[in-house]
């Protein structure tokens, strides 16, 4: 099937998300690669600004483990080495702050090895002083126009539930538009909430009764199950995710997830299919 290709920023402008006062930067997304398989690998992981860890991920990359990846708590210079060294690479970076481990910068980015475009937003919500957003890459995949989004919410305010809502609800108006379109999305991130939160309620699709969104969760693939499950991901708890949106990934579509232990947040890998 071949996509369609129109500028990201006319779908989000008939959804009204630039009038919600976001801002950001898009560009035109590819058309659908031909005969790209339905099975799709995401890899999720929080570096916890470790460059070894940033590295694996990258690896698995270009080895031809997985079709994308997300992460947060990675530094800007890591993300200039690896365009200069992947120049046919997809990268798209969100700065959120800079601290002594990433002086120039550190946030989220979204990477697919291969041909594609980006968009990154800014979300309008306070929260620790920091510029809390979202970095999607946005290419071909199984037919369908796909986005794939790394996030990092707030943890340490004080309303950080309340900041982290907003954060959600920031992430459903974009996504929204691009459902509506028929394309596929993934939003992976350190969510740093569980999954019975509140907060997360604008992401989830399932359960029906309290749920607002339009994602299932990696965690309910593998057995089809509305409850929202999943093993833990940090000492935390389960904090990191990998959505899916229900459109192309429905609760049946079945699925596998693999969780790499780290002296931290652990490395997700997911596959399942797109439809």
């Amino acid at each position: 099937m071949k996509l369609r290709t129109r500028p990201l920023l006319a779908a989000l402008a008939v959804a009204g998300v630039t009038a919600a006062g976001l801002v950001g930067t898009t560009a035109t997304a590819p058309a659908a690669e031909a005969a790209a398989p339905t099975t799709i690998r995401v890899i999720q992981h929080n570096t916890d600004q470790h460059k070894d860890r940033f590295q694996q991920v990258v690896r698995d990359l270009e080895q031809g483990r997985a079709d994308v990846a997300t992460m947060q708590e990675v530094c800007q210079s890591w993300v200039k080495d690896l365009k200069k060294k992947h120049k046919g690479w997809t990268v798209s970076y969100h700065e959120q702050t800079s601290n002594d481990r990433c002086p120039a910068g550190k946030g989220n980015v979204a990477i697919r090895p291969g041909k594609g475009s980006i968009f990154a937003e800014a979300y309008k919500v306070p929260g620790e002083g920091k510029t809390f957003g979202l970095a999607c890459v946005v290419f071909g995949f199984g037919g369908h126009r796909t986005h794939a989004c790394s996030t990092h919410l707030s943890t340490y305010d004080t309303n950080a539930a309340v900041v982290r809502r907003g954060e959600t609800e920031r992430i459903k108006a974009i996504t929204n538009a691009w459902i509506d379109a028929q394309d596929a999305v993934i939003v992976a991130g350190d969510l740093n909430s569980q999954p019975t939160s509140t907060e997360l309620d604008p992401l989830y699709m399932y359960p029906q009764a309290r749920s607002e969104g339009r994602f299932v969760e990696a965690g309910q693939l593998p057995k089809g199950r509305m409850k929202r499950v999943g093993p833990d991901t940090h000492r935390k708890g389960k904090i990191d995710y990998v959505f899916f949106s229900e459109n192309h990934t429905p609760l049946g579509a079945g699925g596998k997830l693999v969780q790499d232990p780290t002296t931290g947040h652990k490395i997700l890998r997911v596959t399942t299919t797109l439809r």
